[in-house]
C-alpha cells in the first residue's frame, strides 16, 4: 500500500472510518461484515480483493456471499477468478494482477554455471507441498537421465524419494537467496479448482530472482513436454542464464508491483470521483 498515494493502513477497522475507501484483502466474516454495514450507511466505498475461491470451505460461504454483495467493487489477480466470482456475484470485478516488489528482489541469478549437479528448488507452504510430491515419480525419471539436487523451501514438508534432497526452512529475509543459490524452479500444480484461478506468484518469483521456472499443469501439459523442457534447462546452462534474465525483465516491465498500486489508486478514485483517502485492512 505504501505505492498508493493518500493510503494508510489499519490493522483497527475502527480506524477505516477515516477513510474514503476501505481496501479488505481478503477479511470477512460476521464481525467484519457487521463494521462493513456500518460503513456502506456512512457512505464509505468498499473493495473486496480476494485471491483464492474460499467458497469451497462451506464454514465460510455464507459470511463471504454477504462480503461479495456488499462490496462496490471485488478485485482479483487473474481472469480465472474473475470467471469464477462472476457465478457468485453481479458486483462488478476489475483484475489487478499480482505485482513484484523490485525493492525486495534487489538483485538476481547471474552464475548458472557453478553447481554441479545444478539444483531445482520447490518453494511453498506446507499445504501445497502435496503438488510437488505428486510429481516425484516423474521427476525420479528425470533424475535417472541426468544427475541433480532438489531443495525444498517452505514452513514444514517431508518427502520420500531416491533423489539427493535438502529441506530449508522459509524465512522472509533468507528465501530469496536460497532460490539464487539454486538453478532451475519448479511449480508444479494439481487438478483441482483450488489451483485453477491462483495467481502466478511463485513463478515471478522464481523469475524475480532470475531463475528458469517450469510450471506443471495437469492436463495442459503432457509429461514428455514439461519432462524435455526440464531435461534441457539442466544440461544447459547458458540457457538457463537467458531464461532467467528473460523473466527477471518481463518481471521488471510488466510485474513490478508499482503498476498494481497505480490500477489500485486508479480504482479507488474512480469510485470517489477524487483524490480518495484509502484504508487497507488485511487478513
Amino acid at each position: 500500500m505504501k505505492y498508493i498515494k493518500d493510503s494508510f493502513m489499519a490493522l483497527d477497522p475502527r480506524d477505516a472510518e477515516l477513510a474514503d475507501v476501505v481496501i479488505l484483502q481478503k477479511v470477512y466474516g460476521p464481525m467484519i461484515n457487521h463494521k462493513v454495514r456500518y460503513l456502506k450507511e456512512i457512505g464509505k466505498k468498499i473493495i473486496f480483493d480476494i485471491c483464492d475461491p474460499d467458497w469451497l470451505m462451506p464454514t465460510q460461504t455464507a459470511s463471504l456471499d454477504e462480503m461479495l454483495e456488499m462490496a462496490d467493487c471485488i478485485t482479483v489477480p487473474t481472469c480465472q477468478m474473475a470467471e469464477l466470482v462472476r457465478e457468485r456475484t453481479k458486483t462488478p470485478i476489475e483484475i489487478i494482477p499480482d505485482g513484484m516488489c523490485l525493492e525486495y528482489h534487489n538483485k538476481f541469478k547471474t552464475d548458472h554455471g557453478s553447481n554441479v549437479p545444478p539444483e531445482i528448488v520447490w518453494f511453498g507452504n506446507r499445504g501445497t507441498i502435496k503438488a510437488l510430491k505428486k510429481y516425484i515419480p516423474e521427476l525420479e525419471e528425470i533424475y535417472d537421465k541426468f544427475n541433480f539436487k532438489l531443495k525444498i523451501i517452505s514452513d514444514s514438508g517431508e518427502i520420500e524419494t531416491k533423489i539427493p534432497w535438502e529441506f530449508t526452512e522459509w524465512k522472509l529475509d533468507t528465501v530469496n537467496d536460497e532460490i539464487m543459490a539454486c538453478d532451475i524452479a519448479i511449480n508444479p500444480k494439481l487438478d483441482e479448482i483450488w489451483d485453477y484461478p491462483k495467481s502466478n506468484n511463485k513463478t515471478l518469483t522464481a523469475w524475480a530472482c532470475g531463475l528458469p521456472c517450469v510450471e506443471i499443469w495437469p492436463g495442459r501439459m503432457g509429461f514428455s513436454t514439461w519432462k524435455n523442457y526440464l531435461l534441457t534447462l539442466l544440461e544447459d546452462p547458458e540457457m538457463r542464464e537467458n531464461l532467467g534474465r528473460l523473466g527477471r525483465k518481463d518481471v521488471e516491465e510488466k510485474h513490478d508491483v508499482q503498476l498494481s498500486a497505480k490500477k489500485m489508486e486508479g480504482l479507488c478514485k474512480k469510485l470517489t470521483q477524487k483524490n480518495a483517502k484509502i484504508n487497507y485492512h488485511n487478513h
